[in-house]
């Protein structure tokens, strides 16, 4: 019962004042299962909503990693453009907006279905090139823009988030067998 109310709970709280006090001192890196700063709140809802938040603003910071990586690769990011359930989480999509200060449009429809109809148009000669049907059968139902006035949050966020790599390798190399 308490973690649909955590659920709602964490899923209510928009507004970024929040979000950073809810965060101020839990930092996690998901991939390798790293969380600092976990504590013993008045409530498991407390606890569980914090976690909840916490993870949201982890997968951003991690998104942002990967996006700085594309872009030190050579490719100029402009926007996002999200598919799938997770676009349906406020929460979830302004935090990805804000760590990564570039504007994210949500697609409409189904994905799947469209994936799959734009590969099919393309194989039946429809369409030159996935690129093509993509423009025609693929649209935008709304952007979800930046509050600029979080980057310094998200930064701070990202250069503890960037710090986490660097012990994560150094506890591999103390703990490495010879």
């Amino acid at each position: 019962m308490f973690l649909k109310d955590t659920r709602t709970n964490a899923q209510a709280v928009t507004c970024m004042t929040a979000i950073r006090l809810l965060t101020l001192s839990m930092h996690c890196m998901l991939d390798q299962g790293m969380i600092c700063g976990l504590q013993l709140l008045d409530t498991p809802q407390t606890d569980l909503t914090i976690s909840y938040v916490a993870t949201i603003v982890a997968l951003a910071l991690e998104t942002r990693h990967i996006v700085e990586a594309l872009n030190e690769g050579g490719h100029d990011l402009k926007c996002i453009i999200a598919c799938g359930g997770l676009t349906k989480n406020k929460l979830y999509m302004q935090c990805h907006a804000n760590a990564l200060q570039i504007p994210i449009h949500v697609a409409s429809g189904n994905a799947m279905t469209t994936g799959c109809a734009v590969g099919a148009a393309v194989a039946a000669g429809f369409y030159p090139s996935l690129t093509d049907a993509m423009a025609t059968m693929s649209h935008i139902s709304h952007c979800i823009d930046p509050q600029w006035d979080t980057s310094d949050f998200f930064d701070r966020k990202y250069k503890v988030y960037q710090e986490m790599i660097q012990d994560q390798l150094k506890y591999k190399r103390l703990s490495a067998f010879e």
